[in-house]
């Protein structure tokens, strides 16, 4: 299944729509205002239930995430370090990212190896705008948490802080 992450340009926290192949907005994700590190929301749009809460964890130097889906703990991420790469770990699902920082193309591998989802940033849009491809055998909140956490990494490498 594909979906499209679009940031709202002028928001002061954090705040995306996800979007069926239809253009149908499904999520939404709303970050915290004034919060030292990051805290996200993703709702369904349909009922406004919240399906994911991604919060970052305090670290000195690599970043660090925790993802609950559905109110359960799911994962942590677990940024490594990398020259021109993004690599990012989930060690309770076995999953990793790989992703050539520079391009904004990543794609997320399970322990065998299979691709969970591939993530692609689409350059000559306004405001952060990505692809997702989701295996059908995946989790689709799950994977799109993962995949608003590896925006939330990128934002954070590329100016040093937490603002947008």
């Amino acid at each position: 299944m594909n979906y499209y992450i679009k940031q709202h340009v002028f928001s002061f926290a954090d705040s995306f729509d996800i979007y069926t192949e239809n253009q149908e907005v499904v999520y939404q994700c709303k970050g915290e205002f004034f919060r030292l590190l990051k805290h996200l929301h993703l709702y369904e749009v349909c009922n406004g239930n919240e399906v994911a809460y991604i919060s970052e964890r305090f670290r000195w130097v690599l970043k660090g995430y925790e993802v609950y889906i559905r109110g359960e703990y799911a994962t942590q991420i677990e940024q490594k370090l990398g020259f021109f790469e993004q690599r990012l770990e989930l060690p309770d699902l076995g999953w990793h990212v790989v992703g050539n920082y520079l391009a904004h193309d990543f794609a997320v591998y399970d322990n065998d190896d299979d691709v969970v989802f591939t993530l692609h940033k689409e350059w000559l849009a306004w405001g952060d705008t990505y692809e997702i491809e989701i295996n059908d055998a995946y989790d689709e909140v799950l994977c799109l948490a993962v995949a608003i956490t590896i925006d939330a990494t990128l934002d954070i490498n590329s100016t040093g802080a937490n603002a947008k």
